[in-house]
């Protein structure tokens, strides 16, 4: 019956112990998780910041690609119409070396 006893308060010292030491690895694993949650936060802050920067910049983009097919017909336009001007002007003047 003693030796019973004494074996039960080993294999309960042993679990004690072993109880122990899952509850600092729980502890340390639970810091670690709080940590990588933190982590997570702010990944998931900045990729929202980037997103609203690359939305801004997809916008300006946009604004500008406009912009320049306005400029591009303008200066196709400003082409033709000096072309125009260049051949009434060579025009006028072999008029006016004519007579």
């Amino acid at each position: 019956m003693n030796k019973t006893f004494s074996a039960f308060e080993q294999s309960f010292s042993t679990f004690d112990q072993s109880f122990s030491a899952f509850e600092q690895s729980f502890s340390a694993f639970d810091q670690s998780f709080s940590a990588f949650e933190q982590s997570f936060s702010a990944f998931d802050q900045s990729f929202s910041a980037f997103e609203q920067w690359f939305s801004t910049f997809d916008q300006s983009f946009s604004a500008f690609d406009q912009s320049f097919s306005a400029f591009d017909q303008s200066f196709s336009a400003f082409d033709q119409s000096f072309s125009a001007f260049e051949q009434s002007f060579s025009a006028f003047d072999q008029s006016f070396s004519s007579s």
